[in-house]
């Protein structure tokens, strides 16, 4: 295969941007078979000028056309090696997108934006009795432009909303980690002319550079801590693959994006290997010590993926949602149009989740079990929110509203989550809601949610669907749960009535659990749970007792637990 550098494709510059040199080069190593592009070790920038534009259905994110500055559409056995160069990226253009694509390598660069989508500001004093608190922004990394009460993110390339609600949440300026008791909030930019259930804040300039938020029925964060407030839908993921296989991520720092940092779905043999979320550098001083947040969502996410699914050595650190979440998506029963074909609907997704030959199960929302299976013959995809299914017998007439359906055949044989730490961030690590056998060994969690949950939905996220068999090893979990008083690991499907079981196997042992007052495990409705050889610490380093919640489900294994809440197995 053919070596290419991008210095190759320099009369293609369009002022300081390289997008039209990007465009070029991969449509030269398609038209060859594939290859390497290369670059050197320093800043590339990249506007929206040129981009490819393709309409990208992303999971989780928002979908429509995307202006993409490295498009991997239909494209095969391509590498881009950064060299350890830093992609910056002006406005909300989509850095890597891919769709159909095979054997595609990502490695060795960093990706940043010229604005962060979300903005901080450190808290210099609060009045309670007024409602308000002072705020310090630094508008050369933060610029913010304020109208009318509203504070809205602002850059050359870029301007936020203020006509959605802005998720607020309050940092340790020091931990970088979220304050405990007072998490996050969801308000409006100023008072909307129609109630919508949510709480409001109002933003005004006052001397020396100070923004004055006033916040009416909100508890009001304290001196020094971090206020973010993210002002952005999730509308350019870092990296995304769609219906893809044979895909390499390796040696990628992301440091900014309005949405996911890498999420694939529909997407087959992933490995994602020494990815960092985090926050960037500056020089010899390393962190910039006020600012706390990376990217606004999920740092990976993985939908309805197969085969082997690897995440390996990464760090995912202080962004606003999870660490990862691997799951399939469930759709709800549409018109029935035969006695074998109906209309599929998706209540939160916008991705086609299923191909001709899968085996889908029926199941009924109310007590989440699976009643019928059939296999695909034919599809149809209406619009984004509706494809019609035609399966190989007739579907039960009972079978209609209240009734969910859940592809079989689309979720990974393997999932391996090793050697990550995880942390600093809003809400959990790693959600695991996918068959096939599962391992999470090596891993260290500072997350102040769940650490690690197995959830499972179909009645608001419509996550699919039931482990089959889990091990949770080696890890070490250091005070994670607390800010919310939940437990460290939680299994907890959604099921709203009923005593039917619904995980599989699960095996916890050899993990160290300290902090969050021994709080370490939460299970309802697994078929078989495996607890032992785990130790469990205070802050402090002395030994303590774990606090385990159990209900409806089949112990196999309890070791060295002395304190314990366990009821209806």
């Amino acid at each position: 295969m053919i070596e290419l550098h991008i210095n190759d494709f320099s009369e293609y510059i369009d002022g300081d941007s390289f997008t039209p040199c990007v465009i070029k080069a991969i449509e030269e190593l398609k038209s060859v078979g594939g290859g390497r592009l290369l670059f050197d070790k320093r800043e590339y920038r990249f506007r929206e000028g040129g981009c490819k534009m393709h309409v990208c259905n992303v999971s989780n994110n928002q979908h429509g056309m995307k202006a993409i500055v490295f498009p991997f559409i239909d494209a095969a056995d391509i590498t881009i090696d950064g060299g350890g160069a830093t992609f910056l990226f002006f406005g909300g253009i989509f850095p890597f997108a891919a769709d159909r694509a095979s054997r595609i390598t990502l490695q060795n660069f960093s990706i940043a934006y010229d604005r962060p989508f979300h903005t901080e500001g450190k808290v210099v004093s609060v009045n309670e009795e007024a409602g308000y608190f002072d705020m310090l922004v630094d508008e050369d990394t933060f610029p913010v432009k304020i109208e009318d009460g509203r504070m809205v993110a602002v850059s050359e390339s870029y301007e936020g909303r203020s006509d959605i609600p802005y998720l607020i949440t309050e940092f340790y300026h020091d931990k970088k980690s979220m304050v405990h008791g007072h998490g996050a909030h969801v308000l409006n930019c100023t008072k909307p002319e129609k109630d919508n259930g949510l709480g409001y804040f109002n933003a005004e300039r006052v001397d020396g550079g100070v923004i004055r938020i006033t916040m009416p029925s909100t508890p009001l964060p304290y001196v020094q801590s971090i206020m973010t407030f993210q002002n952005e839908g999730r509308f350019n993921c870092a990296i995304f693959f769609n219906r893809s296989e044979s895909i390499t991520v390796r040696d990628v720092n992301i440091f900014e994006c309005a949405g996911m940092g890498v999420i694939m779905q529909r997407t087959r043999d992933i490995l994602v290997e020494r990815v960092a979320v985090r926050l960037r550098e500056f020089g010899e001083d390393g962190f910039d010590e006020n600012r706390c947040v990376s990217i606004t969502a999920d740092a990976t996410h993985f939908v309805n993926c197969t085969g082997s699914l690897e995440l390996k050595d990464c760090v995912l650190m202080n962004m606003l949602d999870d660490g990862t979440n691997v799951h399939g998506v469930y759709t709800t029963v549409g018109e029935r149009l035969a006695k074998n074909k109906l209309v599929a609907f998706y209540p939160n997704y916008n991705i086609s989740a299923y191909e001709v030959g899968e085996t889908v199960s029926f199941v009924e929302q109310r007590i989440m079990k699976r009643v019928f299976d059939a296999v695909i013959t034919e599809t149809e995809r209406l619009d984004g929110r509706n494809d019609v299914l035609t399966f190989d017998r007739e579907i039960p007439e009972y079978i209609g509203e209240g009734y969910a359906i859940e592809n079989r055949t689309a979720m990974p044989d393997r999932v391996h989550l090793h050697g990550c730490r995880v942390g600093n961030n809003r809400p959990r690590g790693f959600l695991i809601t996918t068959s096939g056998k599962v391992l999470v060994e090596n891993n260290v969690f500072t997350t102040p949610a769940w650490a690690i949950e197995m959830a499972a939905d179909a009645n608001f996220w419509y996550e699919s669907g039931q482990t089959d068999e889990v091990e949770i090893k080696n890890n070490k979990f250091i005070d994670c749960g607390s800010v919310f008083g939940g437990y460290t690991i939680e299994i907890v499907p959604s099921v709203p009535e009923g005593d039917e079981k619904f995980h599989g196997v699960v095996s916890i042992h050899d993990n160290e659990f300290i902090g969050n007052d021994g709080r370490v495990l939460r299970a309802e409705r697994v078929k078989s749970l495996n607890f032992i050889g785990n130790e469990v610490l205070t802050l402090g380093g002395e030994s303590s007792s774990p606090k385990i919640k159990i209900s409806n489900t089949g112990i196999d294994t309890l070791g060295g637990v002395n304190i314990f809440d366990i009821d209806g197995i």
